[in-house]
């Protein structure tokens, strides 16, 4: 497809960049869930938290992880408005939303297609910071699905250590994972980035009889950017680098931007599900 072209200055041509936040993670959620719903122009908005969480997927069950362990060691417990798994947050760890309201020329009506768009994204970027990365093929990850292992079984509940199409690996180890919420009006795809992946960290807090094993699969599968390139912990290379990668590819420009009073009014009203006391 073509890159758009603009010839008048309107600022619906530029990607708005939301200022980068390290806060807490029920926030993020709401506000992700916000941008499904009123963005109007198409954004990306990074971000991080300094508290430990586990974001299950909205239709997760909560004994997936060990909620008493939870409760004692002071990690949060919510679920997001994407599918998907269990997603670990912590200062480790950074989120990425590219928001796409319908009609612009990035919209992909397809799921699979706007994963795809995502995931080509993130192997020109790590590319460029040489790292050689791949995107998983569809047929990688139904074959996952279809045909699990010991280790396929024990890491069911943890979505950084399953495959889904497109998602981005070094070798058999997933380092960029994706989710989406989609609505008729918007959509946003969500990447997950670990600098470094607690494998036995995550391990714990699941509901497992096994946690060492569990803890053992999830380090195969699994990679940190810390393990690829210099360590950053604010991962500042990999942002400016999408974000030229994003401008070369779309032909649109970024500009810093707010969030808009809709958009803040509708994380305001978001109502979150957090684990059960």
């Amino acid at each position: 497809m073509p890159a758009p072209t603009s010839t008048n200055g309107d600022e619906s041509w530029k990607w708005r960049r939301l200022p980068t936040h390290v806060g807490a993670s029920q926030r993020h959620v709401a506000l992700s869930d916000a941008l499904s719903r009123a963005v109007s122009t198409p954004s990306i908005w990074w971000h991080s938290t300094t508290r430990e969480t586990l974001i299950l997927g909205a239709g997760q069950n909560w004994t997936d992880v060990d909620l008493k362990r939870c409760r004692d060691q002071n990690v949060l417990v919510l679920k997001r408005r994407s599918g998907g798994t269990t997603v670990y947050a912590g200062s480790g760890v950074w989120g990425l939303d590219i928001a796409i309201p319908a009609g612009s020329s990035e919209w992909r009506a397809d799921i699979l297609e706007a994963y795809r768009w995502t995931g080509e994204l993130w192997v020109e970027t790590l590319k460029e910071l040489g790292v050689d990365a791949r995107m998983a093929s569809v047929a990688e990850a139904r074959s996952n699905s279809s045909d699990p292992d010991e280790c396929s079984s024990l890491v069911s509940s943890i979505c950084f250590a399953n495959v889904s199409p497109y998602e981005i690996f070094v070798n058999s180890r997933k380092l960029v994972g994706f989710a989406q919420i989609r609505r008729s009006s918007a959509y946003v795809v969500q990447s997950g980035i670990h600098v470094q992946f607690p494998s036995a960290r995550v391990a714990r807090l699941m509901q497992t009889s096994d946690p060492e094993a569990l803890a053992a699969c999830v380090q195969n599968r699994v990679i940190g950017l810390a393990e690829l390139v210099p360590f950053d912990p604010e991962i500042a290379s990999v942002r400016a680098t999408f974000e030229r990668t994003l401008t070369r590819r779309s032909g649109r420009s970024i500009a810093l931007g707010e969030w808009s009073a809709a958009e803040t009014a509708q994380a305001d009203e978001a109502h979150l599900s957090y684990a059960p006391s």
